[in-house]
């Protein structure tokens, strides 16, 4: 695995006032570095933020820029990559490209338009992939427009289909009012096991309606509060959740309010897991081993 990591701190090779990324950090340099390697497999990049470049499609800066359909393919054979605190530019102008990649973690915002995004997230750009972490797109300006619903991407079913596990951040597929997500959305329909992921819980309380086919949610902070209790109960009334995944941060709850919170899920009959996080994982680990083992339980009393 290769990690490659921009950092901010002032002492190293970094020239904060000119906004230049040295050029071992380019990710441009990193992605041909990874080509040159043939036992290379997984590659991440964490910390690489948004920055003003002289041109993002040459010298790429501190941006990553990735054009699924130039040839040859900007990846190799890279089996995984993984984007962490990054604001990636995405493209693919036409199906050109077939790539190798079984696993693919876009962070919570990256900039594509949401024909970019489905004609990437394809059996002819994907055909292997198996594990997605999903984040959402925003225009093709850089400008963070906010949730609306007809830009989150139309994903086809059979593409969805064929992973093994989704994982989706709230800004993904969470909107407020009558912006909220259809339910004949691909994500409503597929058969693939999917996580959606709440920075906390108090964003729910902002949606008109949760989306009905949250069956296993994972929570990153809160339930701190009464408050938080009564939206979870309201999340479990209206979908179908069956698994609640907590963070290791809201398990150090005081013992009186984990427990509180654990009695609301026993009460539903909710699965409650406190899932320790690996951030190089494109899925949660928690939840691969949480429906794997459903799926043995399954096949062994069939």
């Amino acid at each position: 695995m290769l990690i490659a990591e921009r950092s901010l701190n002032p002492l190293d090779d970094w020239d904060e006032f000119e906004q230049e990324t040295p050029d071992l950090l380019r990710a441009h340099t990193v992605l041909t570095l990874a080509k040159t390697l043939p036992k290379l497999q997984r590659v991440v990049f964490q910390q690489y933020s948004d920055l003003a470049g002289e041109d993002p499609d040459v010298d790429f800066d501190a941006r990553i820029v990735i054009n699924f359909s130039a040839q040859p393919g900007p990846l190799g054979r890279m089996l995984a990559l993984v984007m962490i605190d990054a604001l990636p530019r995405i493209r693919c102008p036409e199906y050109r490209t077939a790539h190798l990649l079984v696993e693919l973690a876009l962070p919570v915002y990256f900039i594509a338009t949401s024909d970019d995004v489905e004609r990437i997230l394809t059996d002819q750009t994907l055909p292997h992939l198996r594990r997605l972490r999903m984040g959402e797109n925003n225009n093709d300006d850089g400008m963070l427009l906010g949730y609306c619903a007809s830009r989150v991407p139309n994903v086809s079913l059979n593409f969805l289909d064929q992973l093994d596990f989704l994982q989706v951040h709230d800004q993904t597929l969470l909107g407020p009012g009558p912006r909220s997500l259809p339910p004949t959305h691909a994500y409503n329909l597929t058969w693939t096991p999917l996580l959606f992921e709440l920075s906390s819980i108090q964003v729910l309380e902002l949606a008109h309606q949760p989306p009905t086919f949250f069956r296993h949610l994972f929570v990153q902070t809160g339930l701190d509060h009464d408050r938080d209790l009564r939206i979870l109960q309201r999340t479990i009334q209206d979908t179908s959740l069956e698994a609640l995944f907590v963070s290791q941060k809201v398990a150090c709850l005081p013992v009186a309010q984990f427990n509180a919170v654990r009695a609301v899920c026993q009460a539903a009959g909710v699965d409650l897991v406190v899932a320790a996080e690996d951030k190089y994982a494109v899925v949660l680990p928690a939840f691969v081993e949480y429906v794997r083992a459903r799926e043995q339980c399954e096949t062994g009393s069939a």
